[in-house]
């Protein structure tokens, strides 16, 4: 009889870029600061590794200090293409909402996961809103861990570039449907 040999990690509530699955792994050495968006309609990628199958029941991000920009803040995850972002799986979004907090927005239809690594994005159409972020990196480290695309919506098949910003943000999602 053959069995399938399946992972034993437990699946997280929440999953973040700054998380066991996301590339800056755990533990944090620093503490996270608020930072202004890099730029009005941008798109950033990060990678995560899902190491067991789970389901996206909602995304994720943290306001921070200055919701007045009025952005309209996506969260979305892509298939792997190569080492890039590949195909949109989820997205969901909001307009910023209050300050100093997490801000949670539910995905029309729960989406399954199976191992693998994938593509969390996250976007804003404004440059003056705040959102936390965990660290900065000088640029030529971002290739290996961050992509960028100039548009306010992640699209459906992305097609990005190596970033020149230096920001690395916490974001991600959650596979239960309440804190």
């Amino acid at each position: 009889m053959t069995f399938a040999v399946q992972s034993m990690e437990p699946v997280p509530d929440m999953v973040s870029t700054f998380g066991s699955w996301g590339p800056m792994g755990i533990p944090q050495t620093f503490s996270p600061v608020t930072g202004a968006w890099e730029s009005a309609n941008r798109t950033t990628y990060m990678p995560i590794y899902v190491p067991t199958k789970c389901t996206v029941r909602r995304v994720w991000w943290i306001n921070e200090t200055d919701t007045a920009g009025a952005a309209t803040i996506t969260v979305a995850g892509y298939s792997n293409a190569g080492g890039k972002p590949g195909i949109r799986l989820f997205t969901a979004g909001a307009v910023q909402g209050t300050v100093s907090q997490v801000q949670f927005v539910s995905l029309g239809t729960a989406v399954v996961l199976v191992p693998g690594l994938y593509w969390l994005a996250l976007a804003s159409t404004s440059a003056t809103n705040t959102t936390l972020f965990g660290g900065s990196t000088a640029a030529p480290y971002n290739a290996s861990i961050k992509w960028q695309e100039a548009t306010g919506t992640p699209p459906a098949t992305a097609t990005p570039v190596e970033s020149g910003a230096s920001n690395l943000w916490d974001y991600g999602f959650s596979t239960v449907t309440t804190p």
